[in-house]
């Protein structure tokens, strides 16, 4: 079934054709997201047995930091971390020495990430 459409080129209009090859366009395939995670994160973190929240917050800090290209970012709330397990991680990767934490009164931390090498 073809379908008939007009285009303007250097002012005249033109008639054009469009026909149904039955060929579709191919789809886009996403590529895969990913975070990068240091081995020295890795090391402090299995060093001291790191709960699974504190790994969660771990990622999503160094995700967030690559996003923005900047070491300092705002944390929110995090998908599958509590509040309470967010407070705790944060405390951790600081007391490891791989963030620095800045906390405001009512609203979120902002955390300068120390060490990606």
């Amino acid at each position: 079934m073809s379908e008939r459409n007009y285009i303007i080129r250097h002012g005249k209009r033109i008639a054009i054709e469009t026909l149904d090859t039955g060929i579709t366009p191919p789809t886009r395939i996403s590529k895969p997201r990913f975070v990068k995670l240091p081995l020295l994160w890795i090391e402090r973190l299995d060093k001291i047995k790191a709960s699974g929240s504190t790994y969660r917050l771990a990622v999503h800090i160094l995700r967030k930091a690559w996003q923005r290209r900047a070491s300092t970012v705002i944390i929110p709330n995090i998908p599958q971390v509590s509040r309470n397990g967010r407070r705790t991680g944060l405390r951790v990767l600081a007391r490891v020495g791989l963030i620095s934490v800045k906390l405001r009164s009512s609203k979120s931390p902002i955390v300068t990430v120390l060490h990606v090498d």
